[in-house]
C-alpha cells in the first residue's frame, strides 16, 4: 500500500520519471528507438503484433522493457510503505531482577556456646558452636556450617569483609522478615539441686558487658521459661539491679515456675516449690539480631508494548516479531484482515513459546509479556519484511 501521506499527484509524478528514465536509458540509439517504434518522438502509440512468448522470456525485448517497468513501479509503492512497515516499542513495565536478601548479625563481641535460630520457623534446628569448637570468626563460620541442619535451612552463611559480622543470605529471592538471631550464652549457672525440703535454685554471675546498649537478654531452658528483656539505647549505667525489675515485668513472669532475685551481682533463680525437679533448667544468654543489609526482591517480569496501528495487513507478505532473542514469522493469507489476525498467525508459528513469552494484540498496540523475571536488554521489534511481492504480478 502507498503511504497516507503521499498525494496522488506527487505519486504519479515519481512514477512518470522512473518510466521516463527507463525509456531513456533504453533508447540511445536511432536503431533502438526504432524498436519501439518511437523514432523523432519520445512517446508514441505502439500497436504490436500477438503476444507469443511470456513476458520476459526474451532477454532485451519490449515485453521485458514493460516489465521492468511494472517491477520499477512496484519497487516505488513498496519504497513508500517503508515508513509504516515498523512498529514503535515501549517498556511499558521495566523488568526487575530477582534479589536474594543478605541479612547481618554482630559476631564482634561472642564468646562461648552460640545458636543461631530461626524465630519464624520454632521447631527448626538450631546450628550450634560450642566453645571449644571455635576461637575466631572464621572457626565459628566451620562450626555453624558443620552443624546438621545447615544443609536443609533457608540460607546460607558467610562472613563480612572485615569478618566482624555473620552474613545470612536466604536461599529464595525476596524479601524475609528479620527472624534470624544468634543466642550467645552467657551462663548456664551455677545449681545447687533441690530436695523434698529445699527448693531448686540457679545462679547466673556472667552478663558479659551489661552496659552494652539495645542488647536483648534471654532467659530460657525447660519448664518451660522464655523471658526477653531489651537494655536501654544508652545502657550506660545499666545494673544488674534494672536487669531484675525487667525481667520481673515481662509478661509471664507471675506464672514462672521460679521468682528471680540478685545476690552478691549474680542473678538467682528459685524454684517456687521444694524437690529436684531434673528436667527443667535454665540459661541466660544474650541475643543479637539479624538487620536487612541487601533488601530481597521477588523481581518483576518485563512487558513491552509496540504500536503496530500503522503497519497494514497485507497479502503474501510476510510479518515478524523478535523478541527475547527468538523471531517469529507469518505470511498473510486472504483470510487475514487485521492485525488480530496476524499476531495469531505469529502465535500459531512453531517458533512460538509461552515459556519465554507470550503476546497479544488490542486496538493496534501488541504486547509481548516476558515470562522470566528480570530486565530484557533488547527492545522487542515488529515490522513487515522490505519489498513488496513480485509474485503478486502476474505472467500471463
Amino acid at each position: 500500500g502507498s503511504s497516507p501521506d503521499f498525494e496522488q499527484s506527487e505519486f504519479l509524478t515519481h512514477v512518470q520519471e522512473r518510466i521516463n528514465s527507463v525509456l531513456n536509458d533504453y533508447a540511445q540509439t536511432p536503431a533502438e528507438a526504432g524498436a519501439l517504434g518511437v523514432e523523432g518522438r519520445m512517446f508514441a502509440s505502439v500497436k504490436g503484433d500477438k503476444i507469443t512468448n511470456l513476458i520476459g522470456t526474451e532477454e532485451g525485448d519490449v515485453q521485458a522493457t514493460a516489465f521492468e517497468i511494472t517491477n520499477t513501479v512496484t519497487e516505488l509503492k513498496a519504497d513508500l510503505a517503508d515508513a509504516i512497515m515498523t512498529g514503535t516499542t515501549t517498556v511499558s513495565t521495566d523488568g526487575v531482577t530477582p534479589v536474594h536478601e543478605v541479612q547481618t548479625i554482630d559476631i564482634s563481641s561472642l564468646d562461648g556456646l552460640v545458636e543461631l535460630y530461626d524465630a519464624s520457623s520454632p521447631g527448626e534446628d538450631l546450628l550450634q558452636a560450642s566453645s571449644g569448637e571455635w576461637e575466631t570468626p572464621q572457626e565459628l563460620l566451620t562450626a555453624l556450617t558443620s552443624s546438621d541442619g545447615y544443609p536443609t535451612a533457608v540460607f546460607t552463611l558467610g562472613l563480612n569483609a572485615d569478618a566482624t559480622a555473620l552474613e545470612v543470605t536466604f536461599k529464595t529471592p525476596g524479601p524475609n522478615n528479620p527472624d534470624i538471631h544468634l543466642r550467645d550464652l552467657l551462663s548456664g549457672g551455677s545449681t545447687i539441686e533441690g530436695t523434698e525440703t529445699t527448693q531448686k535454685t540457679q545462679r547466673f554471675e556472667d552478663f558479659g558487658d551489661i552496659t552494652t546498649n539495645n542488647q536483648t537478654y534471654e532467659l530460657f531452658g525447660t519448664g518451660p521459661v522464655n523471658l526477653f528483656v531489651t537494655s536501654p539505647e544508652d545502657s550506660s549505667s545499666y545494673t544488674i539491679e534494672q536487669l531484675l525489675a525487667d525481667f520481673q515485668n515481662q509478661p509471664g513472669y507471675e506464672d514462672a515456675y521460679f521468682t528471680l532475685s540478685v545476690e552478691n551481682d549474680a542473678l538467682v533463680l528459685t524454684h517456687k516449690e521444694t524437690g529436684a525437679f531434673e528436667n527443667e533448667y535454665a540459661w541466660l544468654s544474650s541475643i543479637n539480631d539479624s538487620s536487612v543489609a541487601v533488601p530481597g526482591d521477588t523481581g518483576v517480569a518485563e512487558t513491552q508494548s509496540i504500536d503496530a496501528s500503522s503497519v497494514e495487513v497485507v497479502l503474501n507478505e510476510t510479518y515478524f516479531l523478535q523478541a527475547g532473542g527468538k523471531e517469529l514469522s507469518y505470511t498473510a493469507t486472504e483470510a487475514d484482515k487485521t492485525m488480530a489476525h496476524i499476531v495469531e498467525g505469529l502465535k500459531n508459528s512453531g517458533s512460538y513459546n509461552e515459556e519465554d513469552f507470550s503476546i497479544s494484540e488490542l486496538n493496534g498496540t501488541l504486547t509481548v509479556n516476558f515470562t522470566e523475571v528480570g530486565l530484557v536488554s533488547s527492545e522487542a521489534k515488529f515490522f513487515r519484511q522490505e519489498g513488496a511481492q513480485l509474485a503478486d504480478v502476474e505472467k500471463e
